[in-house]
């Protein structure tokens, strides 16, 4: 079952994935928690009570989206509930006016380009500033 609860995320669970994961190596538990509750959205995943997967996303749901912190229980993976995950962002209702829709990835690319994803047209454009801790 996938929903967008808060008040059901399971955050210990969800902080013993991310720090191990190599876009949050090491990231603490307050700040994969705070991360999560000042998102626009986060989905959880789940078979029964336990949580089997994560995604969240900021945006100004009108023009903007960037997905983030897509994780699977490795014990669950290949079996189509990271493209669930995402499938259910990108149905969300209060998401349906946006217009450009933004990740990063190391090793899902082809997962992402089942959904309609591809590389940037124009990367020559965009720009990044890695700032303070995270340098």
């Amino acid at each position: 079952m996938l929903d967008d609860d808060l008040q059901r995320f399971d955050f210990e669970r969800c902080h013993a994935w991310l720090t191990g994961a190599y876009w949050s190596l090491g990231i603490t538990r307050a700040e994969v928690e705070r991360g999560f509750r000042l998102s626009t959205l986060v989905v959880g995943a789940y078979r029964g009570t336990r949580q089997e997967g994560c995604l969240r996303l900021v945006s100004d749901l009108t023009r903007f989206a960037y997905v983030m912190d897509v994780f699977v229980d490795p014990e669950q993976r290949g079996r189509g509930l990271g493209r669930g995950l995402m499938r259910f962002a990108l149905d969300h209702p209060s998401l349906e006016l946006v217009q450009r829709w933004m990740l990063a990835t190391n090793d899902a690319h082809e997962v992402y380009r089942q959904l309609e994803f591809s590389e940037l047209p124009n990367p020559e454009r965009w720009m990044t500033l890695r700032h303070r801790a995270w340098l």
